[in-house]
């Protein structure tokens, strides 16, 4: 059968003041082709007519369903003839949502992408066995919370799709909660660094040249002169999280220090992923459909189907040591920054996005995926490897700027607790990089707006000094305290003078109290006005 919606919420029927209405009506394409449709017919389904939909092996098109036909009428002319035949069908969405089920495509399918979700899981609970032992207090705390930072290896193996409402890990709540919940955080995800700019410099040698260009103002700069929009912050997203982090550290706050690292994992698991740091993630050209699938075929089918094999290779992968951020010094968001831009550079040196993306065009059909696999899969371990070992030394420089260690040992803490915190809007705001700038203290903030930072300009580096003024000052009152009072004359008021006051304070009180309700009378009708 063949035909076209003609209209939608049809009404085919009214009873006692209820009236029925079906999502879709359907009738002929045209008045030389009929339905077709008959008795029997209800449990059809429509799919999309689309001429240029895909086509599989046997070069059939690959349509999508739209509607189960239930039912039909005929509509009768003025001479009692049947003009034209519909069909009433129901949209398979509210179908399926009606009944609690889902739509599967195949046995296989479904599963999101495993660099997102196997990926990034695996790389969080990695670098949870790589913090240095001279801080054993974050060692022990993020042992604890491996598992709710990733998953344990056993799970992996099988591991089954994300349900939305359950808890998610925290290296994969940026993808599998706030892709939904927060649009704003859509562009922190990547950076196209290998896109020339206006004076063909692209981001990776401009941060090759100088640290100081891992800049909100210089990248913004970049973006105007190639006229983008949609502008890949990375690195400054990382940067927001660390000051976060160190905030959490410093006033003891351990619940938010775990759920905020973990959560960092994600973006520093992208930044390990070439793809993720190139103008090709989606092939040579973006509108030719089979060759801009490299990035889910990469990303998702070869991913999965090796998990296996990388679960053992990633430990065993030969990545030089990811050095201490700032040794010996108090580091800041900017150098955690510095340290994932330094990271982007060596994945895309270890593993060129164009290398991909030329393999997969030259294998295009049956075999793809194992001559990924096959040329690449030391490349993808060691990647991985580094981005945990750089994810470990980004959580520890936090943890030394706060003065973690100072603080009491923290556990493991429960799901329903993380879950609740990263569900909070006002946890980890994201903003796009066109609303970012530094302040003076070389701190992210919103454009024109106050700190991303909770306390302000409050940090780690004073923590110590302030403990010492307050123990100091607690000495002090307790000297007070014990110190023997002397004796002093005091003049007593007279005893009628309070009772006046009270009096004065009632009569202005009453008074303040009609002046304020007629004040906030008038402010009323003038904003019915405006």
């Amino acid at each position: 059968m063949k035909g076209k919606i003609l209209g939608l919420f049809y009404r085919y029927k009214t009873v006692g003041g209820m009236e029925y209405v079906s999502d879709f009506v359907i009738g002929p394409r045209d008045g030389d082709t009929p339905l077709n449709n008959y008795p029997g017919d209800s449990g059809t389904v429509w799919f999309v007519d689309d001429p240029d939909a895909k086509k599989n092996a046997s070069g059939a098109r690959i349509l999508s369903p739209l509607a189960l036909e239930w039912g039909g009428q005929e509509l009768f002319g003025s001479s009692g003839k049947v003009p034209m035949q519909v069909a009433l069908g129901i949209c398979m969405s509210t179908l399926c949502r009606e009944l609690d089920v889902e739509l599967i495509g195949d046995w296989n399918a479904g599963h999101t992408e495993y660099w997102g979700e196997w990926g990034h899981v695996k790389i969080g609970a990695y670098a949870t066995g790589l913090i240095d032992a001279k801080l054993p207090k974050l060692a022990t705390m993020m042992d604890a919370n491996a598992d709710n930072i990733g998953l344990d290896d056993k799970l992996l193996v099988d591991l089954k799709p994300y349900q939305r409402g359950t808890f998610s890990p925290l290296a994969d709540v940026a993808d599998l909660v706030w892709r939904f919940t927060r649009h704003t955080d859509e562009s922190n995800h990547f950076a196209d660094m290998d896109k020339p700019g206006r004076d063909g410099k692209t981001l990776l040698d401009l941060c090759a040249e100088s640290t100081r260009n891992v800049d909100p103002k210089v990248w913004n700069d970049y973006y105007e002169g190639i006229g983008e929009d949609r502008r890949g912050a990375l690195p400054f997203r990382v940067w927001q999280i660390f000051d976060e982090m160190v905030e959490y550290a410093a006033a003891n706050k351990k619940l938010e220090f775990v759920c905020a690292a973990g959560i960092v994992a994600h973006y520093i698991g992208d930044a390990c992923q070439p793809l993720h740091i190139s103008q090709f993630h989606h092939g040579l050209d973006p509108n030719d459909k089979a060759h801009a699938k490299v990035h889910s075929v990469y990303e998702t089918t070869m991913i999965g189907r090796h998990g296996k094999d990388l679960i053992k290779m990633i430990p065993d992968a030969r990545t030089s040591d990811v050095a201490e951020i700032v040794p010996g010094g108090t580091p800041t968001g900017r150098d955690a920054a510095v340290a994932v831009v330094a990271l982007m550079q060596r994945t895309v040196k270890r593993l060129p996005p164009m290398t991909i993306v030329n393999l997969f065009n030259s294998h295009m059909g049956s075999g793809q995926v194992e001559a990924l696999w096959s040329k690449l899969k030391d490349a993808i371990a060691a990647c991985m490897q580094d981005g945990a070992k750089t994810l470990a030394r980004v959580w520890e420089a936090a943890w030394r700027a706060g003065a973690g260690e100072d603080r009491g040992q923290g556990g493991k803490f429960d799901q329903d607790s993380l879950s609740k915190l990263y569900n909070d809007p006002s946890f980890l705001p994201a903003f796009p990089l066109q609303q970012l700038t530094l302040d003076a203290d070389d701190h992210l903030v919103p454009i024109g707006g106050s700190s991303t930072r909770r306390r302000g300009a409050t940090t780690a580096r004073r923590a110590r000094p302030q403990a010492a003024k307050k123990a100091a000052k607690k000495a002090a009152r307790e000297t007070a305290r014990k110190a023997p009072k002397k004796a002093v004359a005091r003049k007593r008021p007279a005893a009628a003078a309070p009772v006046r006051r009270a009096a004065a304070s009632k009569k202005t009180a009453t008074k303040r109290g009609v002046a304020s309700k007629r004040s906030v009378g008038k402010t009323r009708k003038a904003a019915r006005k405006r």
